[in-house]
């Protein structure tokens, strides 16, 4: 019996289609040990190997032409420098699919959290801001200003909300920077009511029952937070989500967790 596999055999042992075993072997990087009477291409141990390390080089994102030139002509010392560059390009690679990881499980974890409407109390660090040009009459921000303040900062967007509150009686526009002070906000516990708003009016609504609520007669706010998160066009394609936050400075003392009553 022959020991040796036909490329049909091959390719389901090495979970690989037919076709790119036969494009491999017209770029001529593979060849089968011999081909039978029949005409049949047929593959040995040897080629189980080769084939094994083709496969490697291309997951590495090495093309066909340099693993074609590896093969031929390639020094072990120049060998092993495209690997190491295939390597540092591949960790590269785990690092951003972490960040997006952690991207996507905060954004899960904020959705399934975020109950419209509804009070609670966070903690949060102390935290730096950035100013962001903004402008009143449009209502907007001013884009050019993000992208050099996110490029200046090495901020991405995508890893970033938009923070509005009113000071001077203005309108101002930030983002976390934690090399900014041009507005630091110490750590502490902070009521967080999250809603969900299709235009400015409504934002302004929410505020204003915001600050009616009951917990602010023991701790009146002294500076109101509004966050946009930058996550909620992925759930709602008309509504933005909007986390009030105002930091909680009881007088008297009094136990934080005795508070839950004032919540609504």
């Amino acid at each position: 019996m022959n020991s040796n596999l036909k490329i049909g055999e091959l390719a389901q042992l090495m979970n690989v289609s037919i076709y790119q075993i036969r494009y491999f072997e017209e770029k001529g990087i593979f060849s089968p040990a011999y081909i039978d009477a029949n005409g049949y291409h047929m593959y040995g141990l040897d080629e189980i190997y080769q084939l094994s390390n083709i496969l490697l080089f291309r997951n590495l994102g090495i093309s066909v032409p340099e693993i074609k030139a590896l093969m031929e002509k390639y020094t072990p010392s120049e060998s092993e420098q495209l690997l190491q560059t295939a390597l540092s390009r591949l960790e590269n690679k785990i690092i951003q699919l972490e960040s997006v990881k952690k991207q996507v499980e905060t954004v899960l974890t904020n959705a399934t959290s975020a109950s419209p409407n509804t009070s609670q109390i966070k903690h949060y660090p102390k935290r730096h801001f950035q100013q962001i040009k903004y402008d009143e009459q449009t209502g907007n921000v001013d884009l050019h200003h993000l992208k050099e303040t996110m490029r200046d900062s090495d901020i991405h967007v995508f890893n970033s909300d938009i923070f509005y509150t009113t000071i001077n009686n203005a309108t101002q526009a930030f983002i976390e920077s934690p090399l900014s002070d041009d507005l630091v906000l110490q750590s502490g516990d902070y009521l967080v009511q999250s809603v969900l708003v299709s235009n400015e009016a409504e934002l302004e609504q929410a505020i204003s029952l915001f600050e009616k609520e009951p917990v602010f007669e023991l701790c009146p706010p002294t500076l109101i937070l509004c966050q946009e998160k930058s996550y909620s066009s992925i759930f709602h394609s008309d509504y933005v989500v909007f986390d009030i936050q105002a930091k909680m400075e009881w007088k008297g003392g009094e136990d934080i967790a005795s508070k839950s009553d004032y919540l609504v």
